[in-house]
């Protein structure tokens, strides 16, 4: 990885193109982005099970939300509370 595909990560965050007002909704965002730039080029499932973990141990510690109240799933779907698995 480079300073190419961090600035990949801002880049993305950007896109949004309208200010983000709730930090749910802002780390939502930059784990979303992480997770485009960096956890899609994992080969094994050790690897994204490795990043998958460590990107819930920083929105938890860094960020000081609960990683799993973030991505609470959508009403009405069959995703359970803090399920990233399905991300990859």
């Amino acid at each position: 990885y480079n300073m190419r595909d961090l600035s990949k990560v801002f880049q993305g965050m950007q896109m949004v193109g309208v200010p983000i007002d709730d930090s749910s909704k802002l780390a939502r965002l930059w784990s979303h982005e992480t997770l485009r730039v960096f956890h899609d080029r994992l080969v094994s499932d050790d690897d994204r099970a490795w990043y998958q973990r460590m990107l819930k141990d920083m929105v938890n510690k860094h960020l000081g939300l609960k990683f799993d109240n973030v991505f609470e799933p959508p009403e009405g779907s069959d995703l359970k509370r803090g399920d990233i698995a399905l991300l990859r």
